[in-house]
């Protein structure tokens, strides 16, 4: 991956303003899961996206629901097997 690929994206800089607007939708809808207590597609995208926002800092402890739910589903055997950290194309660096 070149250097380029482990900084900030001009494209992923709209992470600074995603949580804020997806956590107050999240205290809304949310049981176990994003929606409810069954997972759903919410929850397969959220894994992913808060894995990018903590690899470019975005501090998502300023979002209890949001890091409540990710904590959640990365106890799933399903999201810990397939986390982007673990892929096959995953630099060592980045690895879990």
């Amino acid at each position: 991956m070149s250097q380029a690929g482990r900084q900030m994206p001009m494209w992923f800089t709209c992470m600074r303003y995603y949580p804020p607007a997806l956590e107050p939708i999240l205290k809304q809808t949310a049981g176990k899961y994003c929606v409810g207590d069954e997972i759903s597609m919410a929850d397969i995208c959220l894994v992913p996206q808060v894995y990018n926002a903590e690899r470019f800092k975005v501090d998502v402890g300023k979002y209890p629901t949001i890091k409540r739910l990710n904590e959640a589903l990365l106890e799933i055997e399903a999201f810990q097997v397939s986390h982007p950290s673990r892929q096959p194309d995953t630099p060592d660096d980045l690895r879990a």
